[in-house]
């Protein structure tokens, strides 16, 4: 009895092991509050999403500073060259969380432009984009959420892709991807759904993996932007 007992415990723990193995990736933890801190940078570049809306700042030293889209539009139409940013640092990404933005005696956080809808919304198009990455970018919440290439072209990867592949994501690296997007003021932005180092080595972004359920009196999980 104690043999049977002793080899059904052995399977339970060797299958679980291999359902351990196929699990995805978990989410990234959430960020910790992270350092204050002040800077006055040139902007370097504006990264646009896949709609076409700007949001993401690159300051001349490399850090990101996300934005809401109507406050990156307005910067780049406008081409302001110099900001100061207070907010929080990252600890685990070149990002700076803005509480402010100011230009002059302007905050343009806290005075952000009214959104502008599109005469119509912008046609989602196939593109295709393979390269050498120059940046990998990242959220609010230090997830690594795309890359930009060395020929300006922005793809956008979900996080759980983006933990499932590491290597993609890396300065250097050969990325190329497939998905759909647009071209905006000669930038081209896409979300991809296949990625890969080569255009034959591609492979599709499976769906990301649900939450786990809650039970009593946990806090449901947000999942990363």
């Amino acid at each position: 009895m104690r043999r049977i007992l002793a080899c059904l415990c052995a399977a339970s723990l060797t299958a679980a092991a291999a359902h351990a193995q196929d699990l995805p990736p978990p989410p990234p933890a959430p960020p910790g509050p992270g350092a204050p801190v002040q800077v006055e940078q040139t902007v370097q570049r504006f990264i646009a999403n896949p709609n076409g809306d700007v949001d993401t700042l690159i300051l001349g030293d490399g850090t990101q500073v996300p934005v809401p889209p109507p406050v990156g539009n307005a910067l780049a139409n406008e081409r302001h060259a110099t900001l100061s940013i207070h907010g929080s640092r990252l600890a685990d990404a070149p990002v700076i969380v803005p509480d402010s933005i100011r230009e002059g005696s302007r905050d343009w956080l806290a005075n952000a432009p009214a959104p502008v809808p599109p005469a119509a919304p912008p046609a989602l198009a196939p593109m295709k984009a393979s390269g050498r990455v120059a940046e990998v970018l990242f959220g609010p919440r230090g997830e690594a959420n795309g890359v930009l290439l060395t020929d300006g072209t922005v793809v956008r990867v979900p996080p759980h892709a983006a933990l499932a592949q590491p290597n993609l994501l890396v300065k250097g690296a050969s990325f190329s991807a497939s998905g759909f997007g647009v071209a905006n003021g000669g930038q081209r932005a896409l979300q991809a759904v296949s990625i890969g180092t080569t255009p034959s080595s591609e492979q599709a972004i499976t769906p990301p993996p649900p939450p786990p359920p809650v039970t009593a009196g946990q806090a449901p999980m947000t999942p990363p932007r």
